[in-house]
């Protein structure tokens, strides 16, 4: 109840009995007896330890009474102690008394440890009051009913009123009830002079006879009576007496009559006469309340029954009506949600096992607003869904490799869409994919009734990835030519142009950025008049007509030499000149050239002079 540390020790009182008691059996003393329990460091203490004790008037300060005890050897076990205490006879008036103990450790020099709070000395030590009560104790043993009611004051100088006990019961015995104040060690009640007597706690009574009627205030509900007892009391819930038997529920004591019959232990009661109690179907078991088998309710407004119990032999609840039946089912291991036709137990609807929910074949979803419906089953012979309407049907299906997305006009399964293999491989327009892509079919186009299998919108481009250098290779349309062209720029930016590297042009004809090798980059053909017969790329940075009139400029020299300007620097590139047609004479024309001091200029010398001639730059 109360620590100080001193000395690194930590010592705990606790108080669990005060016991007094003459340590004589010839004459009572003064002395009484003392227990405790001491803990120290938060332990039960255990040794030899010196105890002071003082007696004082008020839990904290005061004037001590009496003189100081000390004990210099009270042995502790387990943290208990008990001693003998003698505070003298003047010490106990009637009084509130308090003790304050100091502690320390057998032959320690150090100071006592002062134990707080004080601990109350309750009401027994007063027993040594009656010592000096002389005469009372001179009263003869064999006198009875020689002393009256106004001859005995109570403790606290109160008359006394009521019969005497005999004089062979002392006072304070356990063996009747009195109706007197009762000391206490912080002070004292008054009794309960408005009544006979009056019991404030609990109470046991081996034989109980009421003469006058007996009146209980209203309580709420105790617990049940134990096994071997009943229990009564007035319900303040209910305004209810109420009664409990052997650990049975409490029931109402009505009827005039009373209540009669007997119950079967865990039952709930039932009247199954106006006054006698019955066992009904529901009992309480384990703490639980059990309803029998097939319990029914009323039926509903639409004729309905609910009934809890075996539908098929199984754990769950029916609902059956004229028009149809539902169950909900259980068999231990797989729980089905079922309807069906009024009668025999149906067996379409949902089932939930441990590991997954499953429906049943060909399952029909309510029609949307656009008249469609979804169906789950076995479209086309396999594993899938079907949303079907007036305007058309579309199919998911599996055939166990292959995954098929089809729409086709309504009725029956369409046949064109999307399928992708187990190998990955999708297909369009086909079935049995055999690449990773597989185009097939489409709208006749042209008149040499090619199918139009995929079309890219003018603008549009396909590419590659890049590749080691860096460079994404495309193939895009635009207004003018079909190009290919190279970029450093991923898909979805723009920080690089694209680098053309050739293209088709509208009219057909194949180029190549004049920088580049590999393609021809001009071409002329010239008659022996020195008229341009026809001509390619004869205009500088862009796509010429390869019909006259040409831009390429042709004329002579003063020594008779044919000039060719292409407009664009030509002495650095591969020329090829030749000679066209024969002399009358069966002899070829040739042809050679060589440049001229202007770079767009090539010389021209046939033989026999003049004569038509080709020109190829590359």
């Amino acid at each position: 109840m109360s620590n100080r540390t001193y000395g690194k020790r930590r010592f705990f009182l606790v108080l669990t009995a005060i016991l007094m008691s003459a340590v004589s059996i010839a004459a009572q003393t003064t002395a009484f007896t003392f227990q405790g329990r001491l803990n120290t460091s938060g332990s039960p203490a255990s040794g030899t330890y010196e105890m002071q004790f003082q007696l004082f008037d008020s839990v904290k300060g005061g004037a001590q009474i009496g003189a100081t005890f000390t004990d210099p050897n009270v042995a502790v076990v387990n943290g208990v102690f008990t001693t003998t205490l003698d505070f003298g006879a003047a010490a106990f008036d009637g009084s509130a008394r308090f003790v304050e103990i100091g502690v320390r450790t057998a032959g320690n020099p150090d100071p006592f440890t002062t134990l707080a709070p004080r601990q109350t000395i309750k009401s027994a030590p007063y027993s040594i009051q009656s010592k000096n009560a002389a005469t009372a104790d001179a009263l003869s043993a064999n006198c009875v009913n020689c002393v009256t009611s106004g001859q005995i004051q109570s403790i606290d100088g109160s008359q006394v009123t009521g019969a005497i006990p005999p004089a062979s019961v002392p006072m304070g015995s356990d063996n009747y009830i009195q109706n007197a104040a009762v000391f206490r060690g912080e002070g004292k009640d008054g009794g309960q002079p408005a009544a006979r007597f009056n019991i404030g706690g609990n109470a046991t009574v081996g034989s109980l006879d009421v003469n006058g009627p007996a009146s209980f205030a209203a309580v709420g509900a105790p617990a049940v009576a134990p096994a071997g007892q009943g229990r009564i009391y007035f319900d303040s819930g209910s305004n209810k007496v109420k009664v409990s038997e052997n650990g049975g529920a409490f029931v109402n004591l009505v009827g005039a009559t009373g209540v009669s019959g007997s119950g079967t232990a865990n039952s709930i009661p039932v009247w199954s006469a106006g006054t006698t109690l019955g066992s009904s179907l529901i009992t309480q078991a384990g703490g639980a309340i059990q309803l029998p088998n097939n319990v029914q309710l009323a039926p509903g407004t639409n004729g309905n029954v609910v009934q809890f119990g075996s539908p098929n032999s199984e754990t769950g609840m029916t609902m059956a009506g004229p028009n149809g039946r539902a169950d909900v089912r259980f068999d231990g291991t797989t729980l089905r949600l079922l309807s069906g036709p009024a009668g025999g137990p149906p067996s379409n609807g949902v089932a939930v096992t441990s590991s997954n929910v499953q429906l049943p074949n060909n399952v029909l979803l309510g029609v949307g607003a656009q008249g469609n419906q979804v169906q789950f089953g076995s479209p086309n012979g396999e594993t899938g869904m079907t949303i079907a309407g007036a305007g058309g049907r579309a199919d998911v299906r599996f055939d166990g490799s292959t995954l098929r997305l089809f729409n086709g006009p309504a009725g029956s399964p369409p046949a064109n869409g999307v399928a992708i293999n187990s190998s990955g491989n999708v297909g369009i327009g086909t079935s049995s994919p055999d690449t990773r892509f597989t185009l097939s079919g489409g709208p006749q186009w042209t008149s040499n009734l090619w199918t139009a299998s995929m079309n890219l919108r003018n603008g549009s481009a396909i590419g590659w990835d890049a590749n080691a250098s860096g460079r994404r290779w495309g193939i895009g349309q635009s207004t003018g030519a079909l190009y290919f062209f190279r970029s450093f720029s991923p898909f979805g930016t723009t920080a690089s142009p694209a680098d053309y590297a050739m293209s088709i042009t509208d009219d057909g004809n194949i180029t190549q950025p004049l920088a580049n090798n590999g393609l021809v980059k001009a071409m002329v053909y010239v008659d022996s008049a020195n008229n341009i017969l026809r001509c390619y790329n004869s205009t500088v940075g862009g796509t010429a007509a390869s019909t006259p009139p040409c831009t390429f400029v042709i004329g002579t020299n003063s020594n008779g030499l044919i000039n060719v300007n292409f407009r664009f620097t030509v002495n650095d590139r591969f020329i090829s000149v030749t000679g066209r047609g024969s002399t009358t004479a069966g002899n070829p024309i040739t042809a050679s050239f060589n440049f001229s001091s202007d770079p767009q200029v090539i010389h021209v010398t046939t033989s026999p002079n003049p004569a038509p001639f080709m020109i190829f730059v590359y």
